[in-house]
């Protein structure tokens, strides 16, 4: 069994997600994932913890692929496409295990990332606890302010930008 990438319409991955769970989960082993994120927004003037997705528009399955489960799937409803790298030969190709063992430690059980806790040392930073621990090197941006750290993931060969939210527990100068 191996992680591919389903590309579905944006808002409808949940939706998408509980459909091909409950069609598919009595035939065969399947996993889903749709990671989502924690991050602080702030409204009126206070800080408020919202879920938002860390990939809009995709789904994550673990399955053991073929043609004729991936024609199943192309009938389900707001779904378009497995993603490919090769757009000439495949209709689909599997997510690397190297990209998704970097994905998939920083989610919970869940499939969420959670809030990070950070100790800032005048420009140097360490995490104290939260899904970020013993992943610093992918950290590469910290906004104090808005209480978020820009990360970076590979996905399918391209490095992608995601927010995710931190609490600065100590700021030392």
């Amino acid at each position: 069994m191996n992680w591919y990438a389903l590309y579905v319409e944006t808002g409808k991955e949940d939706m998408l997600q509980k459909i091909i769970r409950n069609k598919y989960s009595k035939k065969q082993h399947i996993e889903t994932l749709v990671p989502k994120r924690v991050i602080p927004e702030k409204k009126d003037g206070k800080f408020y913890f919202v879920k938002k997705k860390m990939f809009p528009g995709y789904i994550f399955i673990k399955v053991k692929m073929d043609y004729y489960f991936y024609y199943t799937l192309k009938g389900l409803p707001n779904f378009f496409k497995v993603l490919s790298t090769n757009h000439k030969s495949d209709y689909f190709t599997e997510i690397p295990d190297e990209e998704m063992s970097h994905i998939l430690p920083l989610l919970s059980k869940e499939g969420e990332l959670g809030i990070s806790e950070l100790d800032i040392t005048d420009s140097e930073y360490t995490v104290t606890s939260g899904p970020l621990k013993g992943h610093e090197q992918i950290i590469k941006k910290i906004n104090k302010r808005k209480k978020r750290a820009k990360i970076e993931l590979n996905f399918l060969g391209t490095s992608k930008t995601v927010d995710v939210g931190i609490k600065i527990i100590n700021i030392r100068t």
